[in-house]
């Protein structure tokens, strides 16, 4: 972990097909929101990537521990809530993909596909749908 966060100058946590993917999110969120995830994005210095690639989890890590900066929080702060869904294709593969955005006591902390982008190599993709499910700026 220590290693990679070290790296993140050099080799980005993020791929560039999901920086593509959370970029639009923002620009479809009300700008506080947007500007909320954007700020929270742009902390994130340790990704994992699990089950081929399918699942991936975002952090910041500080002092070598999971750090939380509460002025990024959102005020939806749930235990767990799927915050929006983007349908997108890549223009390589030519196929289809679904991207679910999870946020986690009000904070992005997941993405989830529907099937493995290990294949998609850059950011050439096109959006088909985004759909958000809930406002993060809004308490429930």
């Amino acid at each position: 972990m220590f290693l990679r966060i070290l790296l993140n100058s050099l080799i980005p946590p993020l791929k560039d097909y999901e920086k593509v993917l959370f970029d639009n999110l923002i620009n479809k969120l009300a700008s506080k929101a947007g500007s909320q995830l954007a700020k929270q994005i742009e902390s994130i210095n340790y990704v994992q990537r699990h089950a081929n690639k399918k699942e991936v989890t975002l952090y910041t890590i500080k002092n070598n521990k999971p750090f939380f900066n509460e002025k990024y929080q959102f005020f939806l702060n749930l235990p767990e809530v799927k915050l929006a869904s983007i349908i997108f294709k890549d223009s390589v593969e030519s196929e289809n993909f679904h991207a679910d955005f999870w946020l986690v006591n009000g904070y992005i902390f997941s993405i989830e596909f529907d099937k493995s982008p290990s294949k998609i190599k850059n950011s050439n993709i096109d959006i088909k749908t985004i759909q958000v499910f809930v406002d993060p700026m809004k308490k429930e």
